[in-house]
């Protein structure tokens, strides 16, 4: 009898789809509490994902113009329309706003706008928005109609690579409640590339974990398409690169050629997008003295003068308030609070999937000392990850130089790096940490689902409190 016929493995198969389910439909229920437009510079990456249902995979930069692109007129009106609320606490989605965003249609002049930030993102990312894009104008819908398919066609992107990543490796509970914080299930109810982005990191550290552990597991096929995945979120996110050293990981841990020559690969690839970016952009939205490439450079002959920047911006009480509440969630374009409270709850909540989370093998010898290894391959990537959060935010949105703190850093830019210390905290064997029992209950999952309800209780109450029966 085949594996997958077993009733273990239909039980397994079950409990997955179970699960994926669950997690689409509370996706949806968030989205429906959350009007257009009202993630962080969501209007830039709605238009990036309509030049790619276009076919269009650059932009570009008239003479005085920053980079940008042609839309739809009536597309551009959508988001404007869309924004006017955005940043406003006292505002809300009213009926003059609803009936005018409902009455827009494809089919207006092109209308070039500028959109420079968008120009560094690897448009690919984009694919499943587009596609939902592309179907709607297919179909002779309104914008509306179609934004509310790329949106569904995002979510439901977020849900089949969480699946993924279940089937290859089980989440850690601190992995699980890092993807249930109210700020991540916002993004993933959301256009945007946070959800997207999110949610394949979580599928290439399970790959690498499940890579790392059994050698023969990781064939041809999954290893490209595994390469292909880390090229791809390094090049839609700088701060993702020391992802590209995973691959090197492996080709050490197994003594195998492959994954170097495919590590190496990727790391081109990304490395390329990055920097011609960074050369054919035009972005002149912060006046500064000094272009990009040359505060690059001094900061690389001069790293400690970096790294006092960084001390001091952690350090600084307004903005590391800031870093922290954005991480567990100040929603909408940050006008948008959770309810008094919750942000403890929340913390003292991952603070506990944290310690069990907290994996360990019986194992002695070389294998503990490999199994170590990996650990500090992940956590040397996510300290790697954070200070190229700064350095990116630093040499392109901080005006000042010399610098006394980096501009423009918000607390969501942090879950990636997180996730990698939540794997480094488990090991490459992280369903050991499900098995921990107390009065024959798995304490873990009780855990979990508790702060699970107590994310989506914050969420709901804070979207519920700002978009549709606000309280002055």
């Amino acid at each position: 009898m085949r594996p997958d016929r077993t009733p273990k493995g239909a039980v397994h198969a079950w409990r997955g789809w179970l699960t994926a389910v669950t997690i689409w439909l509370a996706l949806a229920a968030t989205a429906v509490l959350i009007p257009p437009l009202q993630s962080p510079d969501e209007g830039g990456h709605l238009a990036r994902a309509a030049m790619l249902a276009e076919g269009r995979l650059f932009m570009h930069a008239p003479p005085g113009r920053d980079s940008g692109s042609e839309f739809d007129a009536n597309l551009v009106r959508f988001v404007v329309v869309g924004t006017s609320i955005s940043g406003a606490p006292d505002a809300t989605h009213g009926p003059a706003q609803k009936q005018e965003l409902a009455a827009l249609r494809w089919g207006g002049a092109p209308m070039f706008v500028e959109a420079p930030a968008m120009s560094y993102y690897l448009p690919l990312l984009y694919m499943p928005q587009a596609l939902g894009l592309s179907l709607g104008q297919a179909l002779d819908l309104s914008i509306l109609q179609s934004y509310w398919l790329a949106r569904g066609a995002s979510w439901s992107a977020c849900t089949l690579l969480l699946l993924l990543a279940w089937r290859v490796m089980p989440l850690s509970p601190l992995a699980v409640g890092l993807m249930l914080l109210p700020m991540t299930m916002f993004q993933m109810a959301s256009p945007t590339l946070d959800g997207i982005v999110g949610c394949l990191s979580v599928c290439a550290l399970a790959v690498f974990c499940r890579a790392y552990r059994e050698q023969d597991w990781l064939t041809m096929p999954r290893a490209l398409l595994w390469v292909c995945a880390i090229a791809a979120l390094a090049a839609a996110r700088t701060h993702l690169l020391p992802l590209l050293l995973l691959p090197f990981v492996l080709a050490w841990r197994h003594r195998r050629a492959r994954e170097a020559w495919l590590g190496g690969a990727a790391a081109v690839l990304a490395l390329g997008w990055v920097l011609a970016m960074l050369t054919l952009t035009r972005d002149t939205r912060i006046p500064r003295t000094h272009g990009s490439s040359e505060l690059l450079a001094h900061y690389i002959r001069h790293p400690l003068d970096f790294l006092q920047v960084v001390w001091a911006s952690l350090r600084d009480p307004v903005l590391g308030a800031g870093y922290a509440e954005g991480f567990v969630g100040r929603l909408g374009w940050l006008d948008t609070p959770l309810p008094s409270g919750s942000h403890d709850w929340l913390w003292l909540g991952l603070g506990l999937c944290a310690c069990l989370s907290l994996g360990w093998t019986p194992q002695t010898g070389e294998r503990r000392a490999s199994e170590l290894w990996a650990r500090i391959s992940l956590g040397l990537a996510a300290f790697a990850s954070v200070l190229l959060t700064f350095l990116a935010l630093l040499v392109t949105w901080t005006a000042q130089h010399p610098a006394t703190h980096v501009d423009g850093i918000q607390g969501r830019y942090f879950l990636v790096p997180a996730l990698m210390l939540a794997h480094a905290l488990s090991g490459t064997a992280p369903e050991q940490c499900w098995r921990r029992r107390i009065a024959g209950a798995p304490v873990a999952l009780l855990a979990v689902i508790a702060f699970g309800a107590l994310s989506g209780w914050a969420i709901v109450a804070a979207l519920v409190a700002r978009y549709h029966f606000p309280f002055s």
